[in-house]
């Protein structure tokens, strides 16, 4: 219990110093350096489909792009006579 608070604390710190997307990107080099050891030193912890989906899943990150904003209409619709 003492672990997921100071987990949390540490979270909290770091979203605090840094921007919302370099805090996402340092989530994601987490979570790719963690699996790259452990497929280096457990043969059965992670399988070849789920290192692919994890990859998949990262590339489809880095290629999402946000939609653009609406231009905003007027409030009152225009008549044409």
């Amino acid at each position: 219990r003492g672990d997921s608070r100071r987990r949390r604390y540490y979270a909290w710190l770091a979203r605090s110093l840094v921007s919302a997307t370099l805090f996402t990107i340092l989530g994601n080099v987490c979570k790719v350096v963690s699996i790259g050891i452990n497929v280096s030193l457990w043969d059965k912890h992670a399988s070849p489909f789920g290192i692919a989906c994890l990859l998949f899943s990262l590339g489809a990150a880095y290629f999402y792009k946000q939609a653009p904003l609406r231009e905003k209409q007027s409030e009152l619709p225009t008549v044409n006579k």
